[in-house]
């Protein structure tokens, strides 16, 4: 039982460094050009609709444009905002800006939160 208990706390010491290098920054997703999902229905109404399903606000639209805010937390808030361009065919997520996730302009990187977040819309849009 000795030797057991000797085994994995050698091992959980060893693990440790490793889990440390693992970054919870990640360079910021940008969906480009995208075909929709086939549907009857139209590109803003399917846009809006994946937008608030996920928990996303519409703060700003035009044709062709909408920017939607995503809020995550109450006591300090993590919140991003992005846009999204679309036609009849295809649409485009882009990031334009946050707050307590990280984001460093320089690197391009951000919590990866944002990657999980926008993916999911992108799924939703995309079917895939």
């Amino acid at each position: 039982m000795r030797l057991l208990l000797t085994a994995a706390a050698v091992a959980l010491v060893s693990l440790t460094p490793a889990c440390q290098t693992i970054s919870r920054d990640h360079a910021v997703l940008n969906i480009p050009d995208t075909p929709f999902l086939t549907t009857t229905e139209a590109s803003d109404v399917q846009i809006k609709r994946a937008l608030t399903n996920r928990g996303w606000r519409v703060v700003e639209e035009s044709p062709g444009v909408i920017v939607a805010t995503y809020s995550k937390g109450v006591e300090d808030p993590h919140v991003v905002t992005s846009k999204v361009t679309y036609d009849d065919d295809s649409f485009s997520i882009d990031y334009v800006s946050s707050s307590n996730m990280r984001y460093d302009a320089e690197d391009g990187t951000i919590h990866r939160n944002y990657n999980r977040w926008v993916a999911n819309l992108h799924s939703d849009l995309s079917g895939g």
